[in-house]
């Protein structure tokens, strides 16, 4: 606040206070608000603050922490709108933390970055300054501050990396720790992930795409010929798009690898918060768990239509679409101009033209011919005629039509690009 406070009037900006009142320490939190509206009004500075209740919108499988950083930057990202900038005060120390605390839970190169500099409208500008020299220079000017007592206790692991590992290290090794792993930290892991960055994103350009249900899926052939840190880096990145804070650690990447490498059909739940499964010829990362990507109710469309559902997109139409699964069928197969579409069932039926005869075939086995494993078929949409009668399935040739007119019907993955971010 000061730093910026002593540049206003020479660089002529607009100066507003920013505060988030986690809730977490009762009486000290608000003392802590108390603190920052009297620093505003002192200062003549625009305050926007509230209060929050964090231990009550902590999330399943999430930490206080997590979750307290979670809800902050969702406040901040609030005014990325009306304002230019949004500055912490993030400093050597807090960067140096999150490295050898990233380091321990097996992150990739991104998280041995630490906490970058720039990202978006958060800037950092104190990230190359010891917490230490920030404590002198507010002694040195009589500026009060105010200690949280939680960054004492010894329950959070950043507590015991900051009081025990890093002091234990710096005795025995006789010299700063955390200017060695700073400079380290800039030098060879930040300039190192900006050029590697780029590679990666070529990579996952041509070869992954983001599908529905907020899905993200990278070609599998792809994907077992990278070596194990291009592999780990693309299925990080993806897993971050998808919710799984930091990308998952070398366990994930690990577990990920040696099912590509049994050439199998798998789908495996990560922590609850992501599923990781193999659809066709991709691998699909996914929010949540598997059980949200199967259709719960059956749906009713009129010909010509055309519908979107969470992973597919179905078309019935003279024309069919570019893309994915199509099939010629014959209008007289519909006579009411419906059709009906659901998930797989095991005990499903389907008639197929067997030489010449029509004969009527499990679709458990129609499967098992051609190769569809178990979790691709609970993921494909079924059609279905207004007597119940299955027509189609995507990746299932139908050989028994009806007669008539034909138009067709197509189905596939709704899917977009890859973006920067």
């Amino acid at each position: 606040f000061y730093y910026l406070l002593d540049r206003k009037d020479k660089l002529d900006f607009d100066l507003t206070l920013i505060h988030l009142n986690h809730g977490i320490r009762g009486k000290e939190s608000d003392l802590d608000e108390e603190f920052v509206r009297e620093l505003a009004y002192k200062n003549g500075i625009a305050l926007v603050w509230r209060k929050v209740d964090v231990p009550a919108l902590k999330r399943q499988g999430e930490t206080l922490e997590e979750a307290a950083r979670r809800v902050r930057y969702s406040f901040f990202k609030e005014f990325e709108h009306g304002y230019d900038y949004i500055f912490t005060a993030h400093n050597l120390n807090d960067n140096v933390e999150t490295v050898i605390f990233n380091f321990f839970r097996g992150a990739g190169l991104k998280g041995l970055i630490g906490i970058p500099p720039i990202r978006g409208k958060i800037v950092r500008p104190m990230l190359v300054i010891k917490k230490e020299e920030i404590i002198k220079f507010l002694n040195e000017k009589n500026i009060p501050f105010r200690l949280d007592r939680t960054n004492f206790s010894k329950r959070y692991t950043r507590n015991l990396i900051r009081l025990d590992i890093i002091p234990y290290i710096s005795s025995k090794l006789g010299y700063d720790l955390y200017r060695k792993i700073g400079e380290a930290q800039y030098l060879l892991f930040y300039e190192t992930e900006k050029f590697l960055r780029h590679h990666i994103h070529s990579l996952m350009k041509e070869n992954c795409r983001r599908y529905g249900w907020g899905c993200y899926g990278c070609k599998i052939d792809c994907l077992r010929g990278l070596s194990f840190f291009e592999k780990g880096e693309i299925l990080r990145d993806l897993a971050s798009r998808v919710g799984l804070e930091g990308g998952g650690n070398f366990e994930f990447v690990n577990q990920i690898d040696e099912l590509l490498g049994g050439g199998r059909e798998f789908y495996r739940d990560f922590f609850r918060k992501v599923t990781v499964f193999t659809f066709f010829d991709f691998l699909l990362i996914c929010p949540g768990s598997f059980k949200y990507l199967l259709m719960e109710e059956s749906i009713s469309i009129k010909i010509p239509d055309s519908l979107k559902l969470e992973l597919w997109q179905i078309n019935a139409s003279m024309d069919p679409l570019k893309d994915g699964f199509v099939q010629g069928i014959k209008k007289d197969c519909f006579k009411d101009g419906m059709l009906t579409i659901r998930r797989y069932s095991p005990g499903d039926r389907m008639k197929i033209r067997y030489g010449h005869r029509v004969i009527e075939k499990k679709l458990k086995d129609i499967f098992a011919n051609k190769k569809i494993g178990k979790i691709t078929r609970k993921l494909l949409p079924v059609i279905l005629n207004s007597e119940g009668e299955i027509v189609w399935v995507p990746g299932v040739e139908v050989k028994y039509e009806c007669k008539g007119e034909e138009f067709f019907l197509s189905a596939e993955l709704r899917k977009g690009g890859i973006s920067n971010e």
